[in-house]
């Protein structure tokens, strides 16, 4: 019905991605829309946190302080099976999907300033996109995965910018403001 008046799908068939420490120690789950059937999906009896969903639902990129790394875990297809996604050097960090679901823009440090970088599930990158001293973060693909919101504090402050996907065309958007995790509309808009 939802689908027929709005031209949107519905949230009946979805499911929400979260961190809880109701362990203790914060760990992934994941529930129904509608708070039920929620369950258990790691126990790394550590630090983990930043949930994404790839966007066929497969799949969830997260961040784990176990070793310092970001990792992805399968979901649907195989039940639990972790595998790193990075485990470089330095920060391994804030990993979002492209609305490909093939790559996803993430932090890496590898001994430097922590820059965006574009890579496969695989954990192959495909290229650095950014080159600025401070902190670039929290990316966050443009629904047609043509361009990304990040934060840096290349200016001092955490400032919201927007760039292409290749890291070219960079712009500013915020000025004296403290944010984080910036976040698209489901159009774009």
């Amino acid at each position: 019905m939802t689908f027929q008046l709005s031209g949107q799908p519905g949230i009946a068939h979805t499911r929400i991605v979260f961190g809880n420490s109701h362990t203790g120690r914060k760990e992934i789950y994941v529930m129904d829309y509608d708070g039920y059937n929620a369950r258990q999906l790691t126990q790394l009896h550590s630090i983990t946190l930043l949930p994404k969903s790839s966007p066929d639902g497969k799949w969830i990129a997260f961040n784990s302080l176990q070793g310092g790394k970001s990792r992805r875990l399968s979901d649907r297809r195989q039940r639990g099976n972790l595998r790193d996604l990075s485990n470089r050097q330095g920060l391994n960090t804030a990993p979002n999907w492209a609305p490909d679901g093939n790559t996803l823009a993430v932090t890496l440090s590898r001994g430097g300033d922590p820059e965006l970088y574009l890579i496969e599930r695989s954990g192959r990158i495909v290229r650095r996109l950014t080159y600025s001293p401070g902190v670039d973060t929290s990316p966050s693909f443009s629904p047609n995965g043509q361009q990304l919101a990040f934060i840096s504090d290349r200016t001092g402050n955490p400032e919201l910018y927007v760039m292409d996907v290749t890291g070219a065309n960079v712009q500013r958007l915020t000025y004296g403001q403290w944010v984080d995790a910036p976040s698209w509309s489901p159009r774009g808009t």
